[in-house]
This record gives structure tokens, C-alpha cells and sequence, in this order.
């Protein structure tokens, strides 16, 4: 799967990966190859699993002591050099 290396998630990937929904081997396997995903894009993840009901600040601590954030997945800023 070397087309998944240096891959930026975005919002629905990681929603699809934390709710294991079809799609969720792709992101793991990206998440394993050193896939990232940008501030903006984990601002929207948090965002949508509060519309659910989740407390967003719950929801990334449990994720932070699980390991995904900070570990396999790495959130990265978004630059207005991205932008364009």
C-alpha cells in the first residue's frame, strides 16, 4: 500500500475509522503508514461526534490515552501556503 504514505485525513476517514464503518482497514493501514490529519479536519471530527452527543474535550482525551492522537496520528497545523 505504498499510495497511502504521507496521506492527510481528512474529517469522514477518521469518523469512518473511529466508528467502524466500511473503509476503517484503509485508514488504519494509512495510520500505520504515518498518515496525518490537519487541525481543521480534527476540529470538524470533534465538532460532529459532539453533534452526537460525545463531550468533544471526553472524546480526544480518550483518544490521546489511546494512542491515536500523539501517537499514530499526528494532528498538523493548516498553513495558508496549504490553502493555496
Amino acid at each position: 500500500m505504498d499510495e497511502i504514505e504521507g496521506l492527510v485525513l481528512d474529517a469522514s476517514a477518521l469518523l469512518a475509522y473511529l466508528q467502524g464503518e466500511p473503509g476503517s482497514d484503509v485508514v488504519q493501514a494509512a495510520l500505520a503508514a504515518g498518515a496525518v490529519i490537519n487541525i481543521v479536519n480534527y476540529a470538524e471530527v470533534l465538532s460532529r461526534l459532539g453533534d452526537a452527543g460525545e463531550e468533544p474535550a471526553a472524546v480526544h482525551q480518550h483518544l490521546q490515552e489511546q494512542g491515536l492522537i500523539g501517537g499514530l496520528l499526528e494532528i498538523v497545523p493548516l498553513t495558508e501556503d496549504d490553502a493555496v
